[in-house]
């Protein structure tokens, strides 16, 4: 146990109970009382490079955020520390749970997602982008730090390509979560609390919306549809998924030449995130299974030329 997190609980008389996890490069501890609903403080350890390089983007990026805390609900830090033991960042616990709805093929989730959409709308309002870039240097840096999709994947070359002749709009970046999934969401009655702040950082304004929807199962009947299935109901059938999407982008004020390059860019992106390419690993097992879930989603999009999902029929 990192002296940090020793001197945490002892300091409250060790009166909470801990729970030990394992999350990648990162190991977690979180204290719970009986009478308190949520952990009273979570801890996050890490010894490698890329573990600490993690916990560093997490407390700056929680710093940033911290004179909207209470509105936005993100994590509080109460402690933080570097040293030879490795780093270790400790936050205030919240309330809330986490909740895994499916998206149905011709109908949307229940109230849960309009909870969702006003803590984006809030978020995109009130938070200024982390740096002042424009979203062509940001194609241009992330060309530079995605460097090559993995060519066992030949598919993915395609999609490389699309990315880098797609021209960015000349407008702004915003301020983007980064990984926006139901799992780093906590539901408390009518609002939400957000954790796992690690890739905080400038974006498109659809970002967290996308990486929202391509992390939904989608359910036709009584059935989950296949990631290639899922795919295509969400983003380019006439469903109320693709409508939020192009609701969203009528409301930040983005033409369909701009909508290709945001979904694109979203694409490339995580790709390179699933396969463990970027700041947080993937076991090879997980490697392989994403592979195999995105050579149906690329090979599609190739087949049909890498349509625009807002112009889609």
């Amino acid at each position: 146990m990192h002296t940090l997190i020793r001197q945490q609980w002892s300091g409250e008389g060790q009166k909470a109970v801990l729970a030990r996890f394992r999350h990648f490069e990162c190991g977690m501890v979180m204290a719970f009382r009986p009478d308190v609903s949520g952990p009273e403080w979570v801890a996050k350890r890490a010894t490698s490079d890329r573990g600490r390089l993690r916990l560093r983007k997490e407390r700056r990026a929680l710093e940033y955020l911290e004179p909207w805390r209470q509105v936005l609900r993100t994590p509080r830090i109460l402690a933080w520390s570097e040293d030879e033991e490795g780093a270790c960042l400790i936050l205030a616990g919240f309330s809330g749970s986490s909740r895994f709805p499916w998206l149905w093929r011709r109908g949307m989730v229940d109230g849960q997602l309009a909870i969702v959409q006003k803590w984006l709308r809030q978020f995109q309002q009130l938070v200024p982008s982390p740096e002042p870039v424009d979203l062509p240097r940001l194609q241009q840096r992330w060309l530079q730090e995605l460097g090559e999709l993995p060519q066992r994947e030949r598919r993915s070359v395609g999609l490389w390509a699309k990315f880098e002749q797609t021209i960015a709009p000349a407008r702004p970046a915003v301020a983007v979560h980064n990984d926006f999934w139901w799992g780093n969401l906590l539901f408390e009655g009518g609002r939400i609390g957000v954790v796992d702040w690690d890739g905080f950082q400038a974006g498109t304004p659809l970002d967290d919306l996308l990486t929202l929807l391509f992390k939904t199962p989608v359910g036709r009947g009584w059935n989950m549809l296949n990631p290639r299935e899922a795919f295509c109901a969400t983003f380019f059938e006439a469903s109320p998924a693709r409508r939020l999407v192009q609701n969203w982008a009528a409301a930040c004020g983005l033409s369909a030449a701009e909508v290709d390059f945001c979904f694109y860019s979203f694409l490339v992106r995580r790709l390179h995130w699933e396969l463990g390419m970027s700041l947080q690993p993937r076991p090879e097992r997980e490697r392989n299974a994403a592979l195999l879930q995105w050579s149906a989603i690329l090979g599609w999009l190739a087949e049909r030329r890498y349509p625009n999902p807002l112009a889609a029929g």
